[in-house]
């Protein structure tokens, strides 16, 4: 047995994830065949395993965001945020919820007044591309926080 066995990992849920989106379209596409025909019934029996897939789907990403938000962020108590391994609104979302929580914890006293965040330069985006990066970048300004890029992909983010 592999050590990788029996232990759940991010990248088997994205690997889930993909496949559900696979089978969501193909069931989609076959709604939309039967549809055309006329054949009602079995549209509809197609069209609701369609909508199965994309719960499975949002399921299978929401697990893979979870576990590699929780492995990268041990430092949380030391004001670090690593987002890597997220997709953008995954991203945004623990970013508003970090933020959220390190300003309670300030106002009472238990925590630095700022938060590091690390979203990398986006590398390893498909293309080369950062995508993370430039919608905290929007995210940290539409939001009035006071922020720097003190180096590529790290941020420090004055607390509120």
């Amino acid at each position: 047995m592999s050590q990788r066995q029996g232990k759940e990992c991010p990248d088997i849920f994205r690997a889930e994830a993909r496949l559900q989106q696979k089978l969501q379209l193909d069931c989609f596409a076959r709604a939309g065949e039967a549809y055309h025909q006329g054949r009602m019934e079995e549209a509809e029996f197609y069209a609701q395993q369609g909508h199965l897939h994309v719960r499975l789907m949002e399921e299978a990403n929401q697990r893979a965001s979870a576990q590699t938000f929780w492995k990268l962020n041990t430092r949380l108590q030391k004001n670090v945020l690593d987002l890597h391994g997220q997709r953008v609104q995954e991203a945004l979302t623990w970013l508003a919820h970090i933020l959220n929580s390190k300003t309670r914890e300030l106002q009472h006293g238990l925590c630095r007044p700022r938060l590091s965040v690390i979203t990398g330069r986006g590398v390893h985006s498909k293309g080369g591309v950062a995508r993370i990066r430039p919608a905290v970048m929007e995210f940290l300004t539409r939001n009035n926080y006071k922020f720097r890029e003190t180096d590529p992909g790290f941020f420090s983010v004055c607390l509120q």
